[in-house]
């Protein structure tokens, strides 16, 4: 076979190769847009990398003419990274770090770091001690004392003033650096604004949002009863109950954690539906919902290599997951809100990639079930 249909071959097989293990596929992602004063469609398209056409089509309109105010629909292009099959397989049980979070099993695993220092002692010689006895009290070497008190006999005098220099050793536990302090969240409420409209009341608002009439009035400083058409009013979307889970009384609207590329190869590499949100390190991370921190920290023992994790619990049994964070901005116990930062963006060794670790489970009954984030998230 000659030279020429050799590299032939060879270039039709890595072909072959790359389409099978590095196919690129891409998706859209829905922004909603308001236009504001000033807004044109071409200065929209230019901020979101996209063509006033597309934005024309996407949101059937008639001419380019936009009025301040007016709602579009914007799509933008996102792309899965390709994987390695080659590397091997680094196979941790998520669904196993979620349940010990939820009993409160999973501790964190700070690493230890052991600081030495240099202590001078002063210590007067004593009648009947040796250099001998002194090195044993103090745990070190005569040869050591002679040293550093420039001793050339082994002969001490009483009253005499030797300099002890020893080691001591403190062993530090390396905590992640909680970049915010967050304020303690367990009472907070999420608030939505309601327009009241023809026909309703205080018990029709409260049976709608299953809140009690007493707390709407609270909340809004209502003396009466009495509502007006187009009143503003204030309402509680959540409520913790008596087993300190969140109750929830709108339809949950997950949102992404981190704008970018998106990288399936946890998924190939047996992560269950786990996906990685591509971002530059130190990208603030947001709470995909409303949730209760069951963990905060790293734990090598059950995820080793995942880095920093935070550990979500949101109302109707869905549970996230983020890992490889550079830091957290929250604690256990602590209560988020939708799309509040809590924590940044790092790396892993177990990924050729910067960003976030994301896994998203539902509970039914005592199993957990893990869902594709693409389909839930909005």
């Amino acid at each position: 076979m000659k030279l020429k249909n050799i590299f032939k071959y060879l270039i039709l097989y890595f072909a072959f190769f790359s389409f099978c293990f590095a196919k690129k596929v891409c998706a859209y992602k829905e922004y909603i847009y308001y236009v504001k004063k000033g807004d044109t469609i071409w200065k929209i398209a230019k901020e979101f990398k996209t063509s006033a056409k597309a934005i024309k089509r996407w949101n059937k309109l008639k001419s380019y003419h936009l009025k301040p105010g007016q709602k579009l629909y914007i799509y933008k292009k996102i792309c899965w990274e390709s994987f390695n099959p080659y590397k091997k397989d680094n196979r941790i049980d998520l669904n196993l770090i979620v349940k010990l979070s939820e009993k409160g099993k999973l501790k964190p695993t700070y690493k230890k770091e052991i600081i030495c220092k240099e202590k001078e002692i002063i210590h007067i010689v004593k009648k009947g001690e040796s250099l001998w006895s002194i090195a044993r009290r103090y745990g070190i070497s005569i040869k050591k004392i002679k040293k550093d008190n420039n001793l050339k006999t082994n002969i001490l005098k009483p009253g005499q003033k030797l300099v002890i220099k020893k080691k001591v050793c403190k062993i530090i536990i390396k905590k992640p650096e909680i970049i915010k302090k967050e304020v303690k969240t367990s009472k907070r409420k999420f608030i939505i604004l309601y327009k009241v409209k023809k026909g309703d009341s205080l018990w029709s608002i409260a049976k709608r949002f299953n809140v009690s009439i007493k707390l709407i009035k609270k909340i809004n400083n209502l003396k009466s009863n009495y509502l007006k058409v187009g009143q503003i009013l204030k309402i509680p979307t959540y409520k913790v109950n008596k087993l300190g889970n969140l109750v929830i009384n709108r339809p949950l609207n997950f949102i992404w954690p981190v704008d970018g590329c998106i990288d399936t190869s946890p998924k190939k590499k047996g992560f269950n539906n786990s996906i990685i949100f591509c971002a530059p390190i130190n990208t603030p991370i947001k709470a995909v919902e409303v949730g209760k921190v069951l963990f905060a920290g790293p734990n090598d023992k059950f995820a080793k290599g995942l880095g920093n994790i935070v550990i979500l619990e949101h109302p109707k049994g869905f549970v996230s997951v983020y890992a490889m964070l550079s830091n957290i901005t929250v604690r256990k116990g602590d209560i988020v809100e939708k799309g509040e930062t809590i924590g940044y963006t790092g790396s892993s060794p177990l990924f050729n990639t910067t960003g976030v670790f994301f896994y998203i489970l539902k509970k039914k009954g005592k199993r957990y079930y893990s869902l594709d984030p693409l389909k839930v998230l909005k």
